[in-house]
């Protein structure tokens, strides 16, 4: 894995006395990420009289480097009324010094899944090394080591045909890469959830629903730090808590709905606003309180003439969010369509099993929107095309 960013940008720093001018800064940032990750794992099936079990144990390692350069400047001021700013040069921003971070990240776990009569138990423990290495501005090093044990255990019931009660409790733990304004690693954020629910595969038909509550408190969460807004800083909790409800139907051969909706309350437990206000209570800004996804896709079938082809549309909708998190503001509704059409090239000859291309357009109509969160504002995605070319064996 591997990205590269370099953007630019100016920013309103403020209003001047006249009222018709705005003062203004730049700023310049490059950053490169590069990650790779393997996995191993090996698995056992066995029986201990009536109980029937599933062994799994795996060992796994993540190395990513990161590196980062920030530079800030001026910018004429702006014109709020004729929005004009004049002929000098809008960036300004020279780049500053370069940090640079690395991690090494080592896991072992292992999970058994227990299967007696109607019930399965599911029971799982990892524990993480992480190795940190941060070279800051000033070309000091330091290093942060954490280790952490998490778990997770789950139960499910066969109350009927098709249809499945659970409840889970697990605990996280996760690195965050970066660092602070003062070149110090962020701390791993860590958390604990609690997850009930119930699955159900309506019998003699391929439609299938779930439905699932949650609770979720993280620690150490990365916000943009109040003292100097372009780093993050790691502080506080919050909490996540609600439902989520999802549908998949084949209601004829080749015909495809899935329907998707989450109700989400996520609120800062113990956070303070740039201007020290507490915060304790209020909702995150820029987080839908309502969210809901329909897509339908058909594929033709053999005889048709059109054998191969899929066509498919969606629907996503974002209810309000607050723009600030004092919540005195909110961000408007927003409603985006998508669509996709794929081929399948099996359709031409058996040989070509497996291979398929696909083209996947999301916000079609190209709507103009903006979400606001902390203070700061975001223009939506626009109408964006993605072709891929997929081979599965």
């Amino acid at each position: 894995y591997d990205v590269s960013t370099d953007y630019r940008y100016t920013s309103i720093t403020g209003l001047n006395p006249d009222g018709v001018t705005a003062s203004r800064s730049t700023g310049f940032s490059r950053q490169h990420l590069s990650q790779f990750t393997l996995d191993n794992q090996i698995e056992a099936q066995l029986a201990t009289g009536p109980v029937q079990h599933t062994l799994l144990a795996g060992l796994d390692y993540a190395h990513y480097d990161f590196n980062y350069r920030f530079g800030f400047g001026t910018a004429p001021d702006l014109n709020l009324v004729t929005r004009n700013y004049g002929l000098q040069p809008i960036f300004a921003a020279p780049l500053g010094p370069r940090t640079a971070q690395s991690q090494d990240q080592v896991g072992l776990y292992l999970q058994e899944q227990a299967k007696f009569d109607r019930f399965v138990l599911t029971l799982s423990g990892r524990y993480d090394w992480v190795f940190q290495n941060t070279v800051d501005t000033t070309g000091a090093a330091t290093q942060q080591n954490d280790q952490a044990f998490t778990g997770r255990v789950g139960l499910n019931y066969l109350l009927a045909p098709g249809l499945v009660p659970y409840a889970s409790y697990a605990t996280t733990f996760a690195p965050q890469p970066g660092t602070d304004a003062s070149g110090r690693a962020f701390r791993p954020a860590t958390g604990d959830q609690i997850e009930a629910g119930v699955k159900y595969l309506i019998p003699g038909t391929n439609i299938q629903a779930g439905f699932a509550g949650f609770n979720i408190v993280q620690s150490s969460v990365l916000r943009t730090d109040p003292n100097n807004i372009a780093f993050q800083i790691a502080t506080g909790s919050v909490q996540s808590r609600g439902f989520e409800m999802e549908a998949i139907a084949n209601f004829a051969p080749g015909t495809n709905l899935t329907l998707a909706y989450t109700h989400l309350d996520l609120l800062y437990l113990r956070q303070t606003s740039f201007a020290g206000q507490v915060l304790d209570g209020n909702y995150l800004s820029g987080i839908p309180g309502d969210t809901f996804t329909g897509f339908l896709t058909y594929l033709f079938p053999p005889s048709s003439a059109l054998s191969g082809l899929t066509l498919g549309g969606g629907v996503r909708f974002s209810a309000n969010s607050y723009a600030n998190d004092e919540n005195t503001v909110r961000n408007p509704t927003v409603t985006l369509f998508d669509a996709l059409v794929a081929y399948d090239f099996a359709a031409i000859d058996p040989k070509y099993k497996g291979f398929r291309a696909q083209v996947n357009a999301n916000n079609i109509f190209d709507r103009n929107y903006f979400t606001c969160q902390a203070g700061f504002c975001y223009r939506g995605a626009p109408a964006t095309v993605i072709g891929s070319l997929i081979y599965r064996w």
